[in-house]
């Protein structure tokens, strides 16, 4: 999964799978959420027997996951 949105900083993506977790950066902060959305992700992912990983983020220019499941 690729975006090109305001990216996440080095010391987020050490953290950014955590339970209620949300990105430090003002732009971030100034929006509503609980920061569920990637903890809860990689979790059913992980039920489902794959995984979710951040690949890479640069700041600014935005992200890449990848999310890999087991085939059917």
């Amino acid at each position: 999964v690729v975006d090109n949105g305001i990216g996440i900083s080095a010391e987020d993506q050490r953290r950014i799978f955590g339970r209620f977790t949300r990105g430090t950066d003002r732009r971030v902060l100034e929006k509503p959420g609980t920061g569920l959305g990637l903890y809860l992700s990689r979790g059913l992912a992980r039920q489902m027997g794959g995984s979710l990983a951040l690949e890479r983020s640069q700041p600014g220019k935005g992200s890449v996951f990848v999310l890999q499941l087991p085939s059917a």
